[in-house]
């Protein structure tokens, strides 16, 4: 990733239901949903309101954003992630996933958890999560659940 790509990068939580939240939603859209021609299930969009919401920005633009959904005390899942067109394999999505993680921590998650698209597989591994069972589908897609247990310090 370029200097000027990392010092322009803000990440940070963004609330449910503000403009950042409908930003981060068109995206996901964008890169998640439309190439599978899946909409967003409405019911589903309101139980994000328990989420954790996290956004990274170059300037004024959301350019990438991942939920994390609170599976116990301990736990939390991994979804929606999702970088801009263009930008994956710039170092963006590691940069969220690293800010997300260190929030899950002081949160007081010890571990995350998700259900990877097979493709994806190699950059998750690379970040030290690890394929737990069996694959399985979902959206149409080849997935494996992942988890990684967060380094307290």
């Amino acid at each position: 990733m370029s200097d000027n790509l990392t010092h322009a990068l803000l990440c940070r939580s963004i609330d449910y239901g503000s403009p950042e939240y409908h930003q981060a939603l068109t995206l996901r859209f964008d890169v998640l949903r439309k190439p599978l021609g899946i909409a967003f299930d409405p019911e589903r969009l309101k139980l994000e309101s328990a989420d954790l919401h996290f956004a990274c920005f170059q300037g004024e633009r959301l350019v990438a954003t991942l939920i994390l959904t609170p599976l116990s005390v301990a736990e939390a899942q991994m979804r929606q992630f999702a970088v801009a067109n263009g930008l994956q394999k710039s170092g963006i999505g590691r940069t969220l996933m690293a800010h997300a993680e260190r929030c899950a921590l002081e949160y007081g998650f010890v571990r995350i958890s998700m259900h990877a698209r097979e493709i994806a597989i190699p950059f998750y591994e690379k970040h030290g999560y690890a394929k737990v069972g069996d694959r399985f589908y979902e959206v149409t897609l080849p997935h494996f659940v992942m988890a990684k247990d967060l380094e307290t310090r």
